[in-house]
């Protein structure tokens, strides 16, 4: 007695994503041969479809669902009887999955180890893996759960950057995110004007600028010794900003007072811009000066 056949073909042919996914909307063809009837299920409950006198399932009647299904089908002939079960398992997800760049926030200044960090979700296929990229240069792939990357943005050139962020899903469904940044590991510089070199007042006023090329100036700060300490204060003060508050280029202003004749005084001066860069002490701007 001849076994019923059945003919399974899947339109597109094969997968067209990742992982045996389907991303394309897809449909089944099922041809059992002439002297056969069709049953056909999705899973492994509920009624059997059929398709009687072997009439063919096809095209928008059997369409690959969404997510992860298995397709449940046998023939059943008048005189052959009914043939085994077979089960063909389908994937199918056209969906991208959402999410975003958590860190750095748009129009961020940011220097040296930078903790890049992204957040996604895909409620079909899953989550697959994060890359980021800076002006279209790979500077990391994340595979999922994991999701942050520190940068190290000191192999970068100062300036601005298009950073994106690629949300993968198994599938191979993306999404893409994108903001501009800027990556910044230049320390802003000082300059000041000079000191009298005659007599100077036990209270003096020490005057001078700021200037960061790429980002706003933070703070200005200065400390102050004398000759006869024996130790170097490590505490700062900030330096009175007398003009462009938040900007590249500030004027600031040093205090001095208290100052008696005799004195060797030295004030050393640091600034520091909002991506972090401050001057070394190698660098410190050093002033020093007698009172008479």
């Amino acid at each position: 007695m001849a076994v019923p056949v059945i003919n399974l073909t899947t339109v597109p042919e094969i997968p067209d994503g990742e992982n045996d996914w389907y991303v394309t909307s897809g449909s089944i063809d099922i041809f059992p041969d002439y002297q056969s009837d069709l049953y056909y299920r999705w899973g492994t409950s509920g009624s059997w479809f059929i398709s009687s006198g072997a009439t063919p399932v096809s095209g928008a009647n059997l369409v690959i669902p969404s997510g992860q299904n298995a397709l449940y089908y046998f023939a059943s002939g008048a005189v052959s009887g009914a043939g085994a079960i077979d089960v063909r398992a389908f994937k199918f997800d056209d969906l991208v999955p959402s999410g975003a760049i958590v860190a750095p926030s748009g129009l961020s200044y940011i220097n040296s180890l930078y903790p890049l960090e992204a957040s996604g979700s895909d409620s079909i296929s899953g989550m697959y893996k994060y890359i980021f990229r800076a002006n279209g240069r790979t500077v990391c792939v994340l595979d999922y759960p994991i999701n942050i990357h520190y940068w190290d943005t000191t192999d970068e050139i100062d300036g601005i950057k298009l950073l994106s962020l690629e949300l993968v899903d198994y599938a191979g469904n993306s999404y893409e995110d994108e903001l501009y940044m800027y990556t910044d590991n230049s320390a802003p510089t000082i300059t000041h004007q000079n000191i009298p070199t005659s007599i100077i007042p036990s209270g003096c006023t020490i005057y001078g600028d700021a200037v960061d090329f790429l980002s706003p100036i933070d703070n200005v700060e200065y400390r102050v010794r004398k000759v006869d300490d024996d130790l170097l204060t490590e505490v700062w003060t900030e330096a009175y900003i007398s003009s462009g508050s938040g900007t590249e280029e500030v004027a600031w202003q040093v205090p001095l007072s208290g100052l008696a004749s005799g004195d060797i005084v030295t004030v050393y001066i640091r600034a520091s811009d909002v991506a972090g860069n401050t001057q070394s002490p190698a660098n410190y701007t050093i002033i020093t000066f007698p009172v008479e």
